[in-house]
Formats: structure tokens, C-alpha cells, sequence
């Protein structure tokens, strides 16, 4: 998570902002003060953040359901690919792309970032594609690479 100018495009911001809504975290945070008022402690850079067990469970993605309350977001109910896509090609649109904007878009232009910043077999493990015998049997899972600021 990082402070920046472009926040309304950053994944991290908008995964926090669904979590902190639902009351996702383990430890009940309900705001950005409290994220901010978290210390990250001297021997590391960074602090994980535990899901609650309930919620865990639920997709982070989640449909709209009609109530008796009226239209709320549904607890147990994932968000579809073909309404996911038509808002993803909408939110293009508007944002002034000439193209209609695809998920293969997205990671095609992440591939390319992160081929630029990271080792081959980093990438190509990111990426899921396969590799030689090191990289499927021997090469650690976790990549210690920021994606995000790449």
C-alpha cells in the first residue's frame, strides 16, 4: 500500500476500501486511521493484515441481490464474469479509452511491466506460464517483488 497521485487506479486502495467496508479484518479495523495508526515494526517492511474467518469465505467480488430492504450487496453471491466485464468495458469507455478495454488488456500490459523489472523466471512464474525443472520443483513460490509499484 502506497500513498500516490493515481489512487482511483490502484488495486491495494480498492481491495482495502471493499475489506474495511465489509469489516473483513481479524482485528476489526473499520477505517484508514486505524490502518494508519498501525506501526510496521523495525525488522520488517511491511505489516500482514489477517482476514476474518467469516469473510474469508465470501467472494471479494460480490453480486447485488433484491431484499426486502431493497438492493444490497450479497454476502454470499460472487459477481459474474459477463457483468464484471461489461462494467470493466464501461469504466474504459468513460475513462476515454478508444479501445473497448478486456481483462487480456490488463494482464497483457502487466506481463509487459513486470518482464521489464524482473528476472525471467520471476516472471514467468508471476505470470503462470511454465518453466524448466528449477523454477517448477526448486525455485521458492514467493517472489519478494512489489508488483504493484512495478
Amino acid at each position: 500500500f502506497y500513498e500516490a497521485e493515481d489512487l482511483a487506479c490502484c488495486g491495494v486502495t480498492f481491495i482495502l476500501a471493499l475489506a474495511l467496508a465489509d469489516g473483513a479484518f481479524e482485528n476489526k479495523l473499520t477505517s484508514l486511521s486505524d490502518v494508519y495508526s498501525l506501526v510496521v515494526p523495525p525488522d520488517t517492511d511491511r505489516i500482514r493484515l489477517q482476514w476474518d474467518e467469516d469473510w474469508a469465505q465470501r467472494p471479494v467480488f460480490r453480486d447485488v441481490e433484491h431484499t426486502a430492504n431493497g438492493i444490497r450487496v450479497s454476502k454470499t453471491k460472487a459477481l459474474d464474469y459477463s457483468k464484471h466485464r461489461h462494467h470493466l468495458i464501461r469504466l474504459g469507455r468513460t475513462s476515454g479509452f478508444e479501445k473497448k478495454l478486456e481483462f487480456y488488456d490488463l494482464r497483457r500490459a502487466s506481463g509487459k511491466r513486470l518482464k521489464e523489472a524482473l528476472t525471467p523466471e520471476e516472471h514467468r512464474q508471476i505470470m503462470g506460464h511454465r518453466g524448466d525443472v528449477y523454477e517448477r520443483y526448486y525455485m521458492p513460490s514467493f517472489i519478494d517483488r512489489d508488483c504493484q509499484a512495478i
